[in-house]
């Protein structure tokens, strides 16, 4: 919060986050921590290493954003819980890497 405020942003004691840290990707460095140990869900971590492991095979020439993939039953069981996915993934319906991402 107090990072948030140094920058000119105003908020809410509400949507003060449990814990939160900032890493810099190059060094490894922690650039701000706040209350670091506290056991958190990974919330949307989860997403962006998705994303990062989709574009790393597609750096590998594995796929394209073209490639075609079927969902399956379970693709469309995990689509529907609302904690987790926000998606309407049906099972037997094709999708591109381009549309999913």
């Amino acid at each position: 919060m107090d990072i948030t405020r140094a920058a000119g942003y105003d908020v809410k004691e509400i949507n003060r986050p449990k814990s939160s840290i900032i890493i810099d990707g190059n060094t490894g460095d922690i650039v701000w921590q706040d209350n670091p140990d506290e056991l958190r869900d990974p919330a949307s971590m989860s997403k962006v290493m998705t994303l990062y492991l989709v574009y790393e095979a597609m750096s590998q020439g594995k796929f394209t954003e073209d490639t075609v993939i079927t969902a399956t039953a379970n693709d469309q069981a995990i689509a529907g819980i609302y904690e987790i996915s926000n998606n309407k993934i049906v099972a037997g319906v094709d999708y591109t890497i381009r549309l999913v991402r």
